[in-house]
């Protein structure tokens, strides 16, 4: 089977954008009808089995499993997106939430940075309201592609927002095929200036390189000064230092 990668979801999920519900106002739209014929809202009592109707209702979370399972098949999506065969309650967006949380893979915004593919969760007075998936990250941002969202909530739609944003929840992490493990910023040595011992290396022009000073292996002042700049500028702790948190900025922007 082909790897599950998450570019493949976030193509998926671009490509819907700008469909409208029809008629509009009716929450009735194509992902809502797919569902409908297959077995993924699906419940069991006793010996009585039925899939539960949902085209017609608020389709924001349909339209995120549909991008799955027309991404990957049924059964490849279920997996991916932690749901049991049977009553499978995630045509509501909390329950959606709570089946990642419920195997380590759900988070409050606060507690994990966001990955083009992952699906984002928000929230009103009254608790998980809406969702959508991840289709790019900045530094201080993430754009989404949503259903039921827009003019009159009846679009497919691509949304801009702060990652601090109050309306922001947190975020589920889909079961993808990674290459290669993440990154452990942590384990990267720090780098700093050091009257009288000056750090050199190929990892101090890699930094060089980024913050945009003279690129000759030396973490002297000037070094430093342009760490700080290169902190400030992405909002994180202006200490010119490199960091955990700076070293993962400046892998990003190397690549």
């Amino acid at each position: 089977m082909a790897a599950l990668d998450r570019k493949k979801v976030v193509e998926f999920a671009l490509s819907q954008v700008g469909y409208e519900e029809d008629p509009p106002g009716s929450n009735k739209q194509k992902y809502g009808a797919m569902l409908d014929q297959m077995p993924w809202y699906f419940y069991r009592d006793g010996s009585k089995e039925w899939i539960h109707k949902v085209n017609g209702f608020d389709w924001c979370t349909q339209f995120v499993d549909s991008c799955f399972i027309i991404t990957y098949t049924i059964h490849v999506a279920r997996e991916m997106l932690y749901r049991p065969i049977y009553n499978n309650y995630g045509a509501v967006v909390r329950y959606a939430f709570d089946y990642f949380k419920s195997v380590g893979k759900g988070w409050k915004k606060e507690d994990h940075e966001p990955k083009p593919g992952d699906v984002i969760y928000f929230q009103n007075s009254k608790g998980l309201s809406h969702t959508g998936i991840v289709v790019a990250v900045g530094s201080d941002t993430v754009t989404t592609v949503e259903g039921n969202a827009g003019t009159g909530n009846n679009f497919v739609k691509k949304n801009t927002y702060k990652k601090i944003s109050s309306y922001i929840y947190g975020y589920g992490e889909p079961g993808y095929d990674e290459e290669e493990e993440e990154m452990k910023f942590t384990d990267l040595k720090e780098l700093r200036y050091v009257k009288g011992n000056v750090m050199k290396g190929d990892a101090v022009r890699m930094v060089q390189s980024v913050v945009k000073c003279d690129v000759d292996g030396s973490f002297g002042p000037k070094t430093e000064q342009a760490v700080k700049d290169f902190q400030k500028v992405e909002g994180i702790t202006v200490d010119g230092w490199v960091g955990p948190v700076t070293w993962e900025r400046i892998w990003r922007k190397a690549e």
